[in-house]
């Protein structure tokens, strides 16, 4: 400001740098804006949206009732159940409108199947798949016959039918040390 109470006069280099940085400014909170309202249309369409996500924390002030099932005592004979299962996540991989997913638990492994259909959203199988390699995670699921032997997980005859996925403790996204890299053998020179 001048003495006089004005504002001296902008030059018009100044002027269309002022424009631009208004109209940049402008355009960001349009997209921002834009952005804001296609989340919120998709979790509208999330149907699913109480069947997948992290679980509260457990205070232990009351009793579920759940009855939890060993991965290792899951058998061909419960196929039709309906059961609860915790572990790791060891690999998830999203194909299309399905996701797979493979559950381990100490020395045993199971693979669990979620897909597309009027009770599992996109989101959900965009959330199951990109849960990170050693979460341990809450399971529901049906007990299914596997057609073909699933020649990568301990427990070969059957499969789950995912219901719902809560992550209980979210690993980091890149651990130091991965379990694939772990468990390669070693070479004859010595070298993994």
């Amino acid at each position: 400001m001048t003495s006089e109470g004005t504002d001296p006069p902008i030059s018009k280099s100044a002027a269309k740098k002022l424009a631009a940085k208004q109209a940049k400014e402008a355009k960001k909170a349009e997209t921002q804006a834009r952005l804001k309202a296609e989340a919120d249309a998709r979790d509208a369409d999330d149907y699913s949206k109480d069947k997948y996500g992290k679980q509260a924390i457990c205070t232990s002030s009351e009793k579920t009732g759940r009855k939890w099932v060993e991965v290792e005592d899951l058998d061909t004979a419960m196929a039709g159940e309906e059961v609860l299962v915790r572990g790791r996540v060891h690999l998830s991989r999203v194909t299309g409108k399905q996701c797979f997913l493979k559950l381990r638990h100490r020395y045993y492994s199971v693979q669990v199947v979620y897909a597309v259909d009027d009770k599992i959203s996109k989101q959900m199988i965009k959330y199951v798949g990109g849960c990170p390699k050693e979460s341990i995670v809450d399971i529901k699921g049906v007990v299914v016959k596997a057609d073909v032997p699933i020649e990568s997980c301990s427990q070969r005859n059957l499969e789950l039918q995912g219901m719902t996925f809560h992550v209980v403790s979210e690993s980091e996204p890149q651990l130091p040390l991965q379990i694939d890299d772990a468990s390669r053998p070693i070479g004859a020179d010595g070298a993994g």
